[in-house]
């Protein structure tokens, strides 16, 4: 995404902020978003705002009739869900017309007159998502793109009058899918396939659809390596359901890995609170050492913070203890890291932040 396309979107949701839109007008002012003022011609304001070299994997949902929902659950398997419609029931809304005399001699003098439209099945849920889904949208995590289409006519001495419908959305569409003619979710290597978009929406996850867009994109962003871990785990079980999809064993497995999530979350809890207890009781036998030292483990949980281990050590000064309170602190870093390392242990943040 250019950094044009960027405040473009922040400048939306100022106007969200101050001013009261209809979901209906909040659906027409982010689809005005892909248009510019620089060229009459309604195809050249189109602006492509999407480099798929950018992402490794795209989720491309125009066939869900819940698309506006699932977009962040499908993060769990993409980099990027990308929002398109396809329905039959689409309905046309005017986002812009245009009419125009130019003057001039003669030969030159011509009429231009041109109708943009905004193609849709429900522009209201789409004002909703838009308006909902703040941070997914401006994180670039979640994009819709509005199905356009320009109809007009232009009317020349020379030329005489010309009649024209573009559709520049589905342009971009195509070029996305590369050569790829299927207007489904997909087949390139660079796109997740439609049956897997579909075992995801299936799966029951827990805490991932529960809070917040705020707090999933920072616990996202602070904890990158443990959300690609569990993001790996979704994707090794979406193969494995995918290998027996349409058998009788489907359904039972979809529900298995909600519940194992929940008890992986139930495990960690448990472990967490072992170690916390072993460290209170471990700590309280060192406070011949200095109570500091004591306090700083059990109660601030310093011991976790790997650079807090050369300053507790000072604390102790040079006697005979320092040693076994190392080693004690490094035994208990390594039981926390243990922890985060498990496949679950994303969920279980969003768990407690929620």
């Amino acid at each position: 995404m250019d950094k044009k396309w960027n405040q473009l979107i922040e400048n939306l949701y100022d106007k969200i902020d101050k001013n009261y839109l209809s979901d209906k007008e909040i659906a027409l002012e982010y689809t005005k978003l892909w248009w510019t003022n620089e060229t009459r011609n309604p195809y050249h304001r189109f602006i492509n705002h999407i480099d798929i070299n950018e992402y490794n994997n795209l989720a491309l949902l125009n066939q869900f009739e819940d698309k506006f929902n699932i977009c962040r659950k499908t993060l769990l398997i993409s980099d990027m869900s990308i929002l398109w419609e396809t329905d039959s029931h689409i309905r046309s809304f005017c986002i812009d017309s245009y009419k125009d005399k130019y003057p001039g001699n003669y030969i030159n003098t011509s009429e231009y007159d041109y109708d943009t439209y905004l193609l849709i099945n429900d522009i209201n849920t789409l004002g909703r998502f838009i308006k909902n889904n703040r941070r997914l949208i401006e994180s670039n995590y979640s994009i819709y793109i509005p199905r356009i289409e320009c109809s007009g006519t232009d009317d020349n001495y020379l030329l005489g009058k010309l009649n024209y419908t573009l559709t520049p959305s589905e342009d971009l569409f195509q070029k996305l899918l590369g050569s790829k003619n299927s207007t489904s979710c997909t087949i390139s290597r660079r796109f997740i396939e439609d049956n897997y978009l579909r075992i995801i929406t299936e799966i029951e996850i827990p805490y991932v659809d529960d809070c917040s867009d705020d707090i999933f994109i920072k616990t996202i962003n602070k904890y990158e390596k443990t959300f690609d871990r569990f993001r790996l785990y979704i994707r090794e079980e979406m193969e494995r359901l995918n290998e027996i999809n349409n058998s009788d064993l489907f359904d039972t497995s979809i529900k298995r890995i909600g519940i194992d999530i929940e008890k992986g979350i139930n495990a960690l809890n448990s472990d967490i609170k072992k170690l916390n207890r072993h460290i209170v009781i471990q700590a309280g036998n060192y406070l011949a050492l200095g109570s500091v030292v004591a306090t700083l483990v059990a109660i601030n949980g310093a011991a976790f913070n790997m650079s807090a281990l050369g300053e507790l050590l000072t604390y102790l000064g040079t006697g005979g203890g320092i040693i076994s309170i190392g080693n004690f602190i490094e035994n208990c870093l390594n039981r926390k890291q243990d922890i985060k390392e498990q496949p679950y242990y994303f969920a279980w943040l969003l768990h407690k932040k929620c």
